[in-house]
């Protein structure tokens, strides 16, 4: 039958018309072009309100004459609300784009404050160093000075170890000059006592006293 019934939907009346651009100011007139789309942008040439047409020359360079009535001075609303389509799929995209570079710089930040972290870390972890350099170096110091202490100490015993052996060694030689002199008497009382029993022999021999 050519006839459908469907549940209740809303729609829409189009309003994009196509008008004719015609050779002269009426509708008898030769068309030049078949239809310019609602929206086309125009020079306007010249307004005549007497016939109610307008001489216009479109971007190609044609001219040519339209009713007055299809002429307003700003974009329809079909190409306004295009143009605000765009301009909104534009910000869209760049708002898209600055949360991208936001989340971005979010990461750098991120990354910074690790490595921040990581830089306050190494420099706690140098400074434990240095201090312990330090610390070692005023030990090395402190050792040296002990060492030079001990070497003087040493070499101060040394000496002394040397006097003494020198004086043990001289009181062993005053000591074996003693006992040699000892020794030298003894043997030189020995002496003089047999040279004295020997006398006392002979003489006590030749007056015959022990006869």
């Amino acid at each position: 039958m050519g006839i459908s019934v469907t549940n209740a939907q809303t729609v829409y009346i189009r309003d994009v018309i196509y008008v004719p651009l015609r050779g002269g100011q009426s509708s008898e007139h030769r068309i030049l072009h078949n239809g310019l789309r609602s929206g086309t942008r125009l020079e306007l040439v010249e307004e005549n309100t007497e016939s109610g047409y307008s001489r216009v020359r479109t971007e190609t360079g044609k001219e040519g004459w339209i009713p007055n009535q299809y002429l307003v001075s700003q974009p329809i609303a079909a190409d306004l609300l295009d143009q605000r389509e765009r301009r909104l799929k534009a910000l869209d995209q760049e708002h898209r784009a600055d949360l991208l570079r936001i989340e971005e710089l979010e990461n750098i930040l991120a990354r910074n404050t690790l490595t921040e972290e990581s830089l306050k870390a190494k420099n706690i972890d140098i400074q434990e160093k240095l201090d312990t350099i330090t610390q070692l170096s005023a030990n090395a110091i402190k050792i040296k000075e002990e060492n030079s202490q001990l070497l003087i100490e040493r070499e101060s015993l040394i000496a002394n170890v040397d006097a003494l052996d020198s004086a043990y060694k001289a009181l062993e030689d005053d000591s074996k000059r003693q006992w040699f002199l000892y020794g030298a008497g003894v043997v030189s009382i020995a002496i003089i006592f047999g040279f004295w029993l020997a006398r006392r022999i002979y003489h006590n021999n030749n007056s015959g006293g022990w006869a």
